[in-house]
């Protein structure tokens, strides 16, 4: 009989992994880790399977054996995003450093370009008045409207800041103080090269917490920090009804093109927005961007995003509304900066960003959590809202914003 290699069951459970079949894939991943206690691949394949299924604490316990057994890029930066699930933000972002070198960089300065000019990049210590710092974003835009949030910090310190993000978000982020200009690439998808971009220091957003020695309890939550123009949010005012029930934003899906894996999980079918459907004093208000299906034919609503061209107007939109009831996508990020009140519907296995068991965020003082209490329990979280959203419209016709608990 032959015995499978640690190789093969890797292969193995981390398809699995992908497949949603947890269990299968972890009876696969411990069997390769029994065979050699020390392989990375499996100490890290099994540290994911067992955040997915909720045991946090043991999957970080794998994730800093894989570390110590294979202290690679890709190791460290697993390793950083468990450490800042616990909330070890000190830890998390020195590892996470080491991002820049893996093949999987996502960025709007390129790779290359970054390790050539290594000795530029910004870290903590560094004296910042005067010098030219080109901030860039990376990842998605929820990464880059999070982040953003320190580039005034630069330009309080004195800093020359150029902002590098991409288009969509170019009109928004043009309004941050302490920016002198915000560049987007000429063509979609194409990094820039910093040669072209005259600096003393280079930063991407996510690092400037890194920079700034951000601790959990030293998150810059002051909102809003994202503003849209009065003149925008009067346009947008004037293409919503006033007619008295609280309008309610609703978003129920991401994009399976950018993150087709974890899309799976953080999207819901947007039938089950059916639990909704019937509350008074409500008007349902559609922030869903692209072609992610329709709710059902009972919830009413109001659907203006084919006028949206940018984030800029998906900003002055939601200045409109009362509240945002959103999956774990861009939305959840741009309402929190606009200190709008926000309703996170997350997967049971969160981003790190909302840590662990938390109903409230560090970074978003107005974002409350609905999290799955079990992988893919969607109605529970829905028919926590439900109720919620009944209690806000029956207490108050004009909410506040204030938590209201049924």
């Amino acid at each position: 009989m032959t015995v499978p290699s640690v190789e093969a069951l890797c292969r193995v459970g981390i398809a699995r992994h992908d497949r949603g079949e947890q269990a299968q894939a972890l009876a696969a991943l411990r069997r390769a880790a029994s065979i050699n206690p020390q392989d990375a691949r499996a100490l890290t394949g099994l540290a994911c399977v067992l955040d997915t299924m909720g045991d946090w604490l043991i999957g970080l316990r794998h994730h800093t054996r894989a570390f110590v057994a294979c202290p690679t890029p890709a190791a460290a930066v697993n390793l950083a995003m468990a450490l800042l699930l616990h909330g070890r933000f000190q830890d998390g972002w020195d590892l996470f450093e080491g991002r820049f070198v893996l093949s999987s960089w996502s960025g709007m300065v390129s790779r290359d370009s970054l390790l050539r000019h290594a000795g530029r990049r910004l870290r903590p210590g560094v004296a910042l008045a005067g010098q030219r710092i080109v901030v860039f974003t990376e990842q998605g835009f929820g990464d880059a409207l999070q982040f953003v949030r320190y580039v005034p910090l630069l330009g309080a310190a004195g800093a020359r800041v150029t902002l590098v993000c991409p288009a969509a978000l170019h009109r928004l982020f043009a309004a941050l103080p302490g920016v002198e200009r915000v560049l987007a690439p000429p063509t979609a998808g194409v990094s820039l090269n910093l040669d072209a971009l005259p600096h003393d220091w280079h930063v991407a957003a996510m690092s400037l917490p890194w920079v700034f020695g951000t601790t959990l309890d030293s998150v810059p939550s002051v909102t809003p920090y994202l503003r849209p123009s009065p003149e925008a949010i009067a346009a947008w005012r004037a293409r919503l009804p006033d007619d008295g029930p609280l309008k309610v934003g609703l978003v129920w899906a991401g994009n399976p093109r950018l993150h087709h894996l974890t899309d799976r999980q953080r999207s819901l079918p947007p039938e089950r927005l059916g639990v909704l459907a019937g509350i008074g004093g409500l008007r349902f208000v559609s922030v869903q961007k692209g072609d992610a299906g329709q709710p059902p034919a009972g919830l009413a609503l109001l659907d203006p995003m084919a006028g949206v061209t940018d984030f800029a107007d998906t900003a002055a939109l939601i200045a409109n509304l009362d509240l945002v009831v959103t999956v774990d996508t861009s939305v959840v990020h741009l309402a929190g900066a606009l200190g709008k009140p926000v309703w996170l519907l997350s997967r049971f296995d969160g981003c790190w960003r909302w840590l662990l068991e938390r109903e409230d965020s560090p970074w978003y003082p107005s974002l409350r959590v609905f999290r799955q209490r079990a992988p893919g329990d969607w109605d529970s979280v829905l028919e926590r809202v439900a109720v919620e959203l009944a209690a806000v419209a029956r207490r108050c016709p004009r909410w506040s914003g204030a938590d209201v608990r049924a």
